[in-house]
């Protein structure tokens, strides 16, 4: 059997870039987007926005908005659908549980009930009713496209 010799170095350049492909894996480019979220022209006080990557593959991003609508969020990079949903923000009183029959009542209270130790910490904001496409990013309207770095962008419900 007749043996033909490999030259390493004529392959040598295509090595290095596969075993470096390999090893820094296939990323994808990120944007890290900031803006504010307005609603009839007014920040909307509290809430969340979405944003959905319309290429499969890449997960969706959230953002918590402070009480003066701002975001801040990094995300793959490309086309996206976005929602916004402030409905945690409704007022619901705590839920409260009388004292159990026969409970000692510490002397100088009335008995009152108690809030459940378990309730929910309130969020931050203020409930404003937007209308409730808003709440999908499917029915919500709201897309752009986003570059890889650091951008600002509006979104505007109405």
């Amino acid at each position: 059997m007749k043996r033909f010799p490999v030259r390493c170095g004529r392959y040598r350049g295509a090595i290095a870039l596969l075993a470096l492909s390999l090893l820094t894996g296939c990323r994808h480019p990120v944007g890290e987007v900031s803006g504010q979220v307005l609603y009839n022209d007014k920040p909307l006080p509290g809430g969340v926005v979405t944003f959905v990557p319309t290429l499969a593959g890449h997960n969706a991003a959230f953002a918590r908005l402070d009480e003066e609508g701002r975001y801040q969020v990094t995300v793959a990079a490309g086309d996206v659908q976005m929602s916004v949903d402030n409905r945690d923000l409704q007022t619901t009183k705590p839920v409260e549980f009388p004292p159990p029959p026969g409970a000692k009542i510490p002397a100088g209270t009335k008995g009152e009930p108690v809030a459940s130790p378990s309730a929910p910490e309130k969020l931050p904001g203020k409930y404003v009713e937007i209308p409730e496409r808003y709440y999908r990013a499917e029915s919500s309207g709201l897309t752009m496209t986003v570059q890889p770095g650091p951008q600002t962008y509006t979104i505007k419900l109405k």
